[in-house]
């Protein structure tokens, strides 16, 4: 169910601007990559697929996939272009490919989508369950009604690119469908800049969870606590998943969600 309008509160005009942190974001990741892939458990060599945000392609995960596959993943790009949008034909050509990976390799697909590439997650972990082993959102607004998403810049910039796609659909379709029904974890920033925190969040259970980091929205693939969070989640067995711990150093870090 997505939140209440009264709950929301929607970035400032200004907020976009917010996003120049990314930059540092980036910075940092690659000064400090060798030293994280050394803090981070080891992959298990599971294929995980990265799904691009709006407007971007492969290249600007690139660096994501290269981090996983040094801890030991078989990470791969989407193989689709630019992200322009929600596309029923590249829905179904990644729907087809993950089944062939996962039937190829006997491992179910883990699934990493920023922001619209969550979207795909969502909806994909839904067509076909038994092709995915989990999935991680950074920064998806997938809890975002039509009425909400009204008056948010993004939506404009969306629809001015898509003028035949109705957007109320796709985001109607993402809150009637609800949470995986496998783990999901969902890491967002409530300094985002683009989308209100609230509409990246998920009602918790047992496989299903929120983690709170600082940062940008447009930075989260190269944010560091996001990567070693990422991680952690990737290493969880396959039959037993367990959700993020919060204890320890841990909590200077994350939080959970607050709702």
């Amino acid at each position: 169910m997505s939140p209440a309008a009264d709950d929301i509160e929607y970035p400032s005009t200004f907020a976009p601007l917010t996003e120049i942190r990314a930059l540092l974001e980036v910075a940092t990741f690659f000064a400090y990559r060798s030293f994280l892939e050394r803090l981070s458990p080891d992959g298990d060599g599971h294929p995980v697929l990265t799904l691009p945000p709006f407007m971007s392609d492969d290249t600007f995960l690139s660096p994501l996939r290269k981090h996983l596959v040094q801890l030991g993943y078989d990470a791969r790009p989407w193989e689709l272009e630019q992200n322009t949008g929600f596309d029923d034909r590249k829905f179904n050509v990644l729907a087809k490919r993950i089944v062939n990976i996962a039937r190829k390799t006997g491992e179910k697909v883990s699934l990493i989508g920023h922001s619209l590439g969550g979207i795909y997650a969502r909806l994909l972990a839904h067509e076909i369950p038994d092709a995915v082993r989990q999935v991680i959102y950074l920064g998806t607004p997938f809890n975002i009604s039509d009425e909400q998403s009204v008056d948010l810049p993004i939506r404009r910039i969306y629809e001015r690119i898509n003028p035949a796609e109705m957007p109320s659909d796709l985001m109607q379709s993402t809150v009637d469908i609800g949470a995986t029904p496998m783990p999901s974890t969902a890491i967002y920033s409530e300094g985002d800049g683009f989308v209100p925190w609230r509409f990246c969040i998920d009602e918790v259970d047992e496989i299903t969870e929120n983690i709170r980091v600082s940062g940008s929205h447009t930075g989260l693939p190269f944010n560091l606590p996001v990567l070693f969070a990422v991680a952690d989640r990737l290493s969880q067995p396959a039959n037993n998943w367990k959700p993020f711990s919060f204890h320890g150093a841990r909590k200077l870090l994350y939080s959970p969600a607050a709702v």
